[in-house]
């Protein structure tokens, strides 16, 4: 079987549990479930040659376990980026496409508990973007067709949410 075709069976499996997680309510599942999420698109990466790309999803492993556990200050978002350029530096990035998860993911990282749901949309979105160019790069068809459909639909509750709040009376 032709790599680039199990890769993006790999990743389909992936996007299947990514799309399933949105019916969960509980935080502590949601990010257990994207642990499974992380690791078959890690997979996948590893497998297209994506070598930031899997970094990017262990180290989203380890920030999601971590989170599970107790809210992550400054310095452990720090650390967990730092530890994501040290080791893409070290496994050797390829050209600009490589930072794209580097970036990606350290603005998740420090966004991610974010308490202003249009500020985290926003996040979402970016990060989502880059990524889309970074799985059409690596032939990771599933995974950018999955993130196209995630911006869309991040981008639309956006809209929802800045209608929301225009709609708000406020006193003055």
């Amino acid at each position: 079987m032709n790599i680039i075709v199990l890769a993006n069976i790999i990743s389909l499996i992936g996007a299947i549990i990514m799309v399933l997680i949105g019916f969960v309510k509980d935080n502590k599942k949601v990010l257990a479930g994207q642990c499974v999420q992380f690791t078959l698109m890690g997979v996948a990466n590893f497998i297209l040659g994506a070598i930031t790309g899997s970094i990017s999803n262990i180290l989203s492993i380890i920030r999601n376990v971590y989170s599970i556990n107790r809210p992550m200050s400054l310095a452990v978002k720090t650390a967990l980026s730092g530890l994501q350029i040290g080791l893409s530096l070290y496994a050797g990035i390829d050209g600009l496409i490589g930072w794209l998860p580097i970036i990606s993911n350290t603005i998740f990282t420090f966004t991610c508990d974010s308490k202003d749901q249009a500020f985290f949309k926003y996040s979402v979105i970016i990060t989502g973007a880059m990524w889309i160019f970074y799985d059409f790069y690596y032939m990771n068809f599933t995974s950018a067709t999955f993130d196209i459909l995630g911006v869309i639909t991040n981008a639309a509750t956006l809209t929802l949410i800045q209608r929301g709040r225009k709609a708000t009376p406020t006193l003055s």
